[in-house]
C-alpha cells in the first residue's frame, strides 16, 4: 500500500560539516519517519548524493534539490522519499520552490523552503 501521509521535517541545522551532525540529522529523520525533509543552513560547498544519503537516508536520496552555499552562509536541502516526486524546481537567492507530487494519488502542491541570513545590523525592538 502506498503511503498517503506526509510527515515534514524542517530544521535549521547550522552546518553539516561534521559527521556527528549528519548522523544526528539521519537519526531524527529515521525516528520521525519524515517523508519530506527541508534543511536550512547546511553550509556545505558541495552537497552530492553521497552526503544526502548519509544525512537523510537512502529513501530520501533519490529525489532532492539543493540551493548552493554563498560564501559561508546558507544552502538549503529539500528531499522527498520514494512516495513523492520533485519537479519544477526553482532556485532563487534564498529559497527553493518546487512542485511535490504524491505518487499514490497524483496529488500535487508547491513547497517553498527559505533561508535568509540575518544581518548584524538587523535589530528587533520590543515596545
Amino acid at each position: 500500500m502506498a503511503q498517503r501521509n506526509c510527515k515534514l521535517l524542517n530544521w535549521n541545522v547550522r552546518g553539516l560539516n561534521d559527521n556527528a551532525r549528519r548522523d544526528a540529522v539521519s537519526e531524527l529523520v529515521r525516528d520521525t519517519g519524515a517523508t519530506i525533509v527541508c534543511l536550512q543552513e547546511t553550509k556545505l560547498q558541495q552537497l552530492d548524493a553521497h552526503i544526502v544519503t548519509r544525512t537523510v537516508g537512502q529513501c530520501l536520496a533519490n529525489s532532492f534539490a539543493v540551493l548552493p552555499v554563498v560564501q559561508t552562509r546558507g544552502s538549503i536541502l529539500l528531499a522527498v522519499n520514494e512516495n513523492y516526486k520533485l519537479s519544477n524546481v526553482l532556485l532563487t537567492t534564498h529559497a527553493i520552490t518546487a512542485t511535490i507530487t504524491m505518487r499514490a494519488t497524483n496529488t500535487q502542491w508547491q513547497i517553498t523552503v527559505v533561508y535568509g541570513p540575518q544581518r548584524d545590523d538587523d535589530k528587533i525592538i520590543f515596545l
